[in-house]
């Protein structure tokens, strides 16, 4: 099943909730509607910063949430509920990776044990996965106690070395797909759909569309900062990806319309909401 949210940036903006054990063992989820009223200050008329600015004071002001404890948060958010429907594997279920071409099979998927905060180590083959900043904690929000720092709307679980190659780059489209460009997984392999080249980073095309609503739900969350002193975030289509800027908005927008919003994506989206 595909789901197309429009406008793009509300792709972000959730409709359940769900309730984290302290024990690490299933959380309760319970799916709910959408309030009724939620966008009634949104009128038909409103488009550029209007609308960003409308958006903005809609969604801010969100529940901060603790970083430290986001991989118990993923545990539900980005568990594979196809191989790990509820009622199996519920204490350690399979998870969709971003960056990973080995989801979706129950042979190569990868369990939510085998995460960074399982093993405290980046030792090759210790573990799988870790937490993704999308728009890099560097650029605008390098301090825990920031709300963007542990915002799950861009906070992925990925593939860890993936995630190691990417590091603080910017999203772009690499010119030549050869293997000296691309990246490794976490079993140490070269990867042929993550690449690095000239500064920019471009992950496989299935992950493109949710990195570019994660970079677009950040630019209307923190529009104008956080209320704490967090850094105002933009996306522009200059190079300048630093101060609170990043780059290359076409081809952000490109990707959303190549790689449109998809079940697992706006079921994650619907388990975050009400955190």
């Amino acid at each position: 099943m595909k789901k197309i949210i429009a406008p793009i940036i509300l792709s972000t903006l959730l409709f359940s909730t769900f309730v984290l054990s302290n024990s690490n063992k299933e959380v309760t989820i319970t799916e709910a509607a959408a309030p009724s009223n939620y966008y009634s200050s949104i009128t038909s008329n409103m488009k550029g910063d209007t609308l960003k600015e409308a958006l903005y004071n809609i969604i801010k002001n969100h529940d901060k949430q603790s970083y430290d404890g986001l991989e118990v948060a993923m545990k539900v958010t980005d568990r594979d509920y196809n191989l790990s429907p509820i009622g199996t594997d519920d204490d350690d279920p399979y998870m969709y990776l971003l960056y990973a071409d080995y989801n979706g099979s129950k042979s190569t998927a990868q369990k939510w044990s085998k995460s960074q905060g399982s093993y405290g180590t980046t030792e090759q083959g210790k573990y799988v996965w870790n937490k993704e900043h999308i728009w890099a904690k560097s650029n605008g929000f390098d301090t825990k106690s920031l709300p963007a720092y542990s915002d799950l709307h861009h906070l992925r679980a990925s593939d860890w070395k993936c995630n190691n190659t990417r590091s603080n780059y910017p999203f772009g489209n690499v010119s030549s797909h050869t293997t000296s460009n691309a990246s490794y997984d976490w079993t140490g392999n070269r990867r042929t759909d993550n690449y690095l080249s000239n500064g920019v980073f471009e992950p496989r095309d299935s992950d493109k569309g949710d990195v570019a609503r994660a970079l677009f739900y950040m630019a209307t969350r923190y529009y104008s900062g956080d209320g704490s002193g967090g850094t105002h975030l933009s996306l522009t289509n200059g190079t300048d990806s630093s101060g609170g800027k990043w780059g290359y908005l076409d081809t952000l927008l490109a990707w959303h319309e190549a790689d449109p919003v998809d079940e697992f994506e706006a079921h994650r989206n619907d388990l975050i909401y009400e955190q």
